[in-house]
């Protein structure tokens, strides 16, 4: 491995070098290959073929979506560790959004404060006393992984309301294996096929006593990833419709064309039942009874937030203790509910080694990382905390682990986290195997999202002890 004896680790838990020159077993094989490989031609050929196939992330100025070949091979092992950890997890988010909903029971037990279910953005008071969905309140949910410098991953973030990764998933795993010798042998499925099929599953069961049509509702060319709801529906068997092709006759939803809609999986952008000045929004004006009444199922239903609230993540370890009688297998990254006076002051006095995010940020706007800050943007950050403590929270700061992308024909380590994907239904938790691995393509940045110029990497699991 001559090739790589300049490649620097640097001090976070890198996936492929233990240590400089010294390759881990699991991508013994990968590295070989690439040993003989010319790396930008390799590069350039994967995202020319991603260009060709139209695979864009953005609205209006939609961009081509970056993927650097060099893929993140994680052992059944780890993989078996982490399905585990995130179904155990989307059970206790479900528990969670089902008592802010009913009994309130963890927090008439002490363990979650009025205030974070009483102050939430995302709670919705017209849900109030709603009984259990059958399929549940959550069902696809993306799950931000990172890993510690020990190794070890963590939740950092829980995305339940409209989180993309399945499509963007398939097409880094695909053109890589299609362009490259670097993929694996399989005859699974593959991951968009995977999803696809469980998102069906869980359109069926969240009504599985009404006949009609199930629909992908979206903001059609608009939205962010209007390439992904293409993939998505053409897969699944779903057909696109827009909110204004939604009419309600009775309490039933059907089509402007009078198909009666079944069930429908919800990728709008129009994830509330009320806008700031308390109006119904268009979609909850037409689902809303038809939903009260079970005449129509609505996957990443109304409500969800709940569980999506940033302020959350103080607690959700506590919470699965209480729901579950369980210890979490993948625990959060430390968070501070900055409501909580001690909390606030603590952080307050360590904004330099701490991670500031707005409480309902998204995409990574708005995040303030403490020890790559300036003093003038500590200072911000510590005087919004103190303004308005209700819409912040702080993380420790996890040193993202690394992965080697190709930069001017050589490797250079660069941060990555790892987004989960589970579906959730009636029947159980399926956590869809591998992922999708982000990327910050510039050298010392851990914003990974695509929003901010991230990319993404292949992931696949292989035989293999962690």
């Amino acid at each position: 491995m001559k090739r790589w004896g300049d490649y620097d680790t640097g001090e976070a838990y890198d996936e492929v070098f233990a240590a400089p020159g010294e390759v881990r077993e699991v991508y013994a094989e990968t590295m070989a290959r690439l040993e003989r490989t010319d790396l930008d031609k390799l590069s350039r050929t994967v995202n020319e073929q991603l260009a060709a196939d139209g695979v864009v992330f953005g609205g209006e100025e939609a961009h081509a979506y970056q993927v650097d070949p060099i893929p993140r091979l994680l052992t059944e092992d780890e993989w078996n560790l982490l399905a585990r950890g995130v179904s155990q997890r989307a059970e206790v988010l479900n528990a969670l959004v089902a008592d802010a909903y009913g009994e309130r029971r963890a927090v008439n037990e002490g363990v979650l404060p009025a205030r974070v279910l009483d102050e939430t953005p995302y709670f919705e008071k017209d849900l109030a006393g709603w009984p259990e969905p059958p399929d549940g309140w959550v069902t696809v949910i993306g799950f931000d992984l990172v890993r510690d410098r020990d190794g070890r991953f963590r939740v950092l973030e829980d995305n339940l309301r409209t989180p993309a990764g399945l499509a963007y998933a398939d097409a880094a795993n695909s053109v890589v294996a299609d362009v490259t010798d670097l993929g694996p042998q399989t005859d699974s499925p593959s991951f968009l096929q995977a999803g696809a099929d469980a998102l069906r599953r869980a359109l069926e069961s969240s009504a599985p006593d009404v006949d009609g049509e199930l629909l992908l509702i979206t903001d059609g060319e608009l939205n962010s990833a209007w390439y992904e709801h293409q993939r998505i529906a053409e897969a699944a068997g779903l057909r696109i419709a827009l909110v204004n092709d939604l009419r309600r006759r009775g309490d039933r939803v059907e089509l402007s064309d009078g198909t009666p809609v079944r069930a429908f999986y919800r990728r709008s952008d129009d994830d509330s039942i009320r806008d700031e000045n308390g109006v119904m929004t268009p979609l909850a004006e037409i689902v809303l009874d038809p939903l009260r009444a079970g005449r129509v199922g609505m996957v990443n239903r109304f409500g969800g937030g709940v569980g999506d609230d940033k302020m959350l993540y103080a607690y959700v370890d506590d919470l699965t203790r209480f729901y579950l009688g369980e210890d979490p297998l993948l625990p959060s990254v430390r968070t501070y509910d900055l409501l909580n006076e001690a909390k606030l002051a603590d952080a307050s006095e360590r904004l330099h080694e701490l991670v500031v995010k707005p409480r309902d940020g998204y995409g990574g706007h708005g995040v303030v990382v403490g020890p790559a800050a300036s003093e003038e943007e500590i200072e911000e950050a510590r005087k919004a905390i103190h303004d308005d403590p209700h819409a912040w929270i702080a993380q420790d700061v996890i040193e993202l682990s690394t992965l080697p992308v190709i930069v001017d024909g050589r490797l250079e380590p660069r941060h990555v986290d790892l987004r989960v994907v589970a579906v959730r239904d009636a029947d159980g938790v399926t956590a869809l195997r591998g992922g999708l691995t982000r990327v910050a393509l510039e050298a010392g940045s851990m914003v990974v999202n695509s929003s901010r110029d991230g990319g993404a990497k292949p992931t696949w699991v292989v035989p293999g002890r962690g």
